[in-house]
């Protein structure tokens, strides 16, 4: 398998150099956090800062798994709707085979051949 990717020099030292700025990177401080001496973009999310803090406590209100209130659109919550939502178990279903007539075909055969 070795004579498909064949390490060369060239190779080698690209791998070291990626490496050295690996490293050169992760011992740098955060240089980049005072924003004010830093080149603003016109577009501006790309002027948020690459780390942002999340206090601990909005982590813990709220999971993903437990559902939000309904929220009534500036409204109290304890107030009663004017127009309340329909439930899909409210509505009646439809009994298409009840509307079904059935009827004799030779009938209505009879009866088209006395009207010729």
């Amino acid at each position: 398998m070795s004579f498909l990717d064949p390490r060369t020099n060239d190779s080698e030292l690209e791998v070291q150099r990626i490496i050295h700025l690996q490293n050169v990177a992760n011992r740098l401080p955060d240089a980049f956090i005072d924003t004010k001496k830093v080149t603003k973009s016109h577009i501006p999310t790309e002027n948020v800062p690459a780390r942002l803090e999340v206090p601990e406590a909005t982590l813990t209100q709220s999971k993903a798994s437990e559902s939000q209130i309904r929220r009534k659109r500036g409204r109290p919550l304890g107030s009663k709707d004017a127009n309340p939502r329909k439930r899909k178990e409210h509505i009646i279903s439809i009994n298409h085979n009840a509307n079904v007539t059935t009827s004799n075909v030779s009938e209505e055969f009879s009866f088209i051949n006395r009207t010729i």
